[in-house]
Formats: structure tokens, C-alpha cells, sequence
């Protein structure tokens, strides 16, 4: 399943998936930070999806854009 991550509190990443559900997932070998896409295997983060991630973060700043542009 795939999701992103929202804030990192402690030792965990908390995850907002794309059924909108919230989810909690321990720092495991994959290092990802705030906003990164990644991809959750078992309860882990096995990749961070980095295509996805930059598509992500241009619709997020064409929406502040507009929003303060106006």
C-alpha cells in the first residue's frame, strides 16, 4: 500500500495512506523524511517513491501558489 508521511514523531513515521486512514509505521532501514511517498510492506517501509514524491510536492506548492496569489 502506499501513503505519505506526514510527521515524524519519535522513533515513528506517521503515515497517511490513500484510503485517507492514518497509520503509525516504527523507523526501520529505509530513511524517508516529512511529505516523501512510500511504499508499506507488513507494517514497514520498504521503499520511498521518488517520482511520486516530486509529482506530490509540485501539486502541493501550485495549490499554496494559488491560494496566495489571489
Amino acid at each position: 500500500m502506499k501513503g505519505y508521511i506526514d510527521r515524524i514523531e519519535g522513533n515513528y513515521y506517521i503515515v497517511e495512506l490513500e484510503s485517507e486512514e492514518v497509520i503509525q509505521v516504527e523507523k526501520g532501514s529505509v530513511t524517508a523524511k516529512e511529505g516523501d511517498v512510500v511504499q508499506i510492506e507488513n507494517g514497514q517501509i520498504v521503499s520511498v517513491l521518488e517520482d511520486e514524491t516530486e509529482k506530490r510536492k509540485a501539486s502541493v506548492e501550485a495549490l499554496m501558489n494559488d491560494l496566495f496569489s489571489e
